[in-house]
């Protein structure tokens, strides 16, 4: 008790150090970078190591492992900005993913990390909003519920989550081990994104930021925009000129594909043409790609790796931090009056949208079109894509006909009963 009460106290310090108060949730990554000096790291570490910490008298510098869930890579953030400020001055420690290689410094840690990202006052405020007492009877459904909201606004571990409850006596173990199970299923099933409970992929999962990126960009003025950049990337990421790999991205509006507009062409055979025509701006939700999963056509699947390998690709996921967030859980959730609740795929999308300044790819404009007019999105539908395919000479006529017959036979109603109809007379997918 005595070492949590301390780690509780000095929680809360730091915090107040970063001028966060004791009642809301707070981006830890954010918060490192306000610390001098200090670079951190994102990179698979293996099987045995969660985190590290490295103090020296010119630099610090934090690593965690993105092999680990989003949840677990926040608490073992956490954990390790406890061994920068509370431990010796100058030291390196690597944090094991076992608790049985711990010691007392890493049960202190563990402790400080949870009530970092889970303030003692913010969780019981929590309880109470909740209805959630101590040894009080409450249905699996109703709990299951609490626990997925409070884990999803803190951004904080299931695992360390169960551990504060059980502490606080409202799960017992029976429950906790309960609760240990189909996590991500459990949430996914309540409308909530997964992407606490998942690793990072891609460049996220090899990235650095602070310190050191900001005096290696520093002969580069034009990088300094770009504060995080790919540091492990292994393919040739810069151009001639040095200018970031992510710079031609940026010359025009990513596509954000919803589950229907993007099985479209997955169903047939040149599902490549949307980055032939789109290169480099292509973006797959990764709710969207969750969806497309389900599919159990071996052929459909083969398509989907096979795109999604194409480095003019990008799986983009909703994280935590991002103002996607509370759009996506608006639409899917709830609703504004006047404005229907969406599919999670189609959500997801036009969320991502918003914040990066996207065009959305979708065809259920009878349920998307309100929104998709509150946001002022741009956006296109697969005929159009099939068009603008067309008009630039990737497909002819016939092809796109064939394509379309391809579409109809899979159940994806696309505007019009072929290629040529639709060339003819287009619709206004917002009338």
């Amino acid at each position: 008790m005595e070492r949590k009460d301390k780690a509780a106290r000095r929680a809360e310090e730091l915090r107040a150090d970063f001028g966060k108060d004791n009642l809301s949730p707070i981006d830890v990554f954010a918060c490192a970078r306000e610390v001098p000096r200090l670079t951190t790291v994102s990179y698979p570490l293996g099987d045995s190591i969660s985190g590290m910490c490295v103090k020296h008298g010119d630099f610090s510098l934090i690593a965690f492992n993105s092999a680990q869930t989003l949840g677990r890579q926040r608490f073992t953030f956490a954990h390790e900005l406890h061994h920068l400020f509370f431990d010796d001055a100058a030291s390196t420690v690597i944090c094991p993913k076992s608790t049985k290689r711990y010691d007392d410094a890493e049960w202190t840690a563990d402790a400080f990390a949870s009530y970092f990202l889970l303030p003692y006052h913010a969780l019981r405020n929590e309880l109470r909003a909740r209805g959630l007492a101590p040894m009080a009877p409450i249905d699996d459904e109703r709990l299951l519920a609490s626990v997925v909201a409070i884990e999803q606004k803190f951004g904080i571990s299931r695992l360390a989550l169960l551990v504060r409850l059980q502490d606080e006596g409202i799960v017992d173990d029976a429950q906790k081990e309960s609760l240990s199970r189909n996590v991500k299923a459990g949430a996914r099933k309540l409308g909530y994104p997964t992407a606490l409970y998942e690793p990072c992929r891609g460049s996220r999962a090899r990235m650095a930021d602070g310190d050191y990126i900001d005096r290696t960009s520093s002969a580069e003025a034009s990088c300094r925009k770009a504060r995080r950049k790919s540091f492990w990337r292994t393919d040739s990421a810069t151009t001639s000129s040095s200018k970031p790999w992510r710079t031609a991205r940026l010359l025009t509006e990513p596509l954000f594909f919803d589950t229907d507009c993007l099985s479209a062409f997955l169903w047939t055979d040149r599902g490549s043409i949307v980055t032939q025509l789109y290169p480099n701006r292509v973006v797959i939700p990764q709710l969207v790609l969750d969806e497309l999963s389900r599919v159990a056509t071996p052929a459909f699947q083969d398509r989907i790796a096979e795109l999604t390998a194409s480095s003019d690709v990008e799986i983009r996921d909703i994280d935590l931090a991002s103002p996607a967030l509370p759009l996506y859980l608006e639409m899917t959730n709830r609703p504004r009056p006047g404005f229907k609740m969406v599919g999670r795929g189609e959500a997801a999308a036009m969320a991502l949208a918003v914040v990066n300044r996207g065009i959305v790819a979708s065809n259920n404009f009878r349920d998307t079109a309100a929104y998709i007019r509150d946001f002022g999105l741009k956006c296109k539908t697969t005929g159009s894509i099939l068009v603008e395919a067309y008009e630039n000479g990737l497909i002819s006529e016939r092809e796109a006909n064939a394509m379309w017959a391809d579409m109809l036979t899979a159940g994806r109603w696309i505007g019009a009963r072929s290629f040529t109809e639709f060339l003819g007379k287009p619709i206004d997918p917002l009338a």
